[in-house]
């Protein structure tokens, strides 16, 4: 689970990760999108870190623009 960026209500989206597309319908609101999509800032709210930045290398890098701001 990610968010945008900065924490504040105004504007402020959350992001899930979920293995297979049939479990999105699990989590009313929320809609598919690509990883290109994704704000150029993330903040980590729950997350599984080994092996997280290896395996998503461009969501890696956002979250680390998210931290030097």
């Amino acid at each position: 689970m990610l968010g945008s960026h900065p924490l504040t209500r105004k504007g402020y989206e959350v992001f899930i990760g979920v293995p297979q597309r049939e479990l999105l319908a699990l989590f009313d609101g929320f809609t598919e999108i690509q990883e290109n999509e994704l704000p150029e800032k993330l903040i980590a709210l729950v997350i599984r870190e080994d092996g997280f930045d290896e395996r998503f290398p461009a969501i890696a890098a956002k979250r680390a623009a998210a931290a030097k701001t």
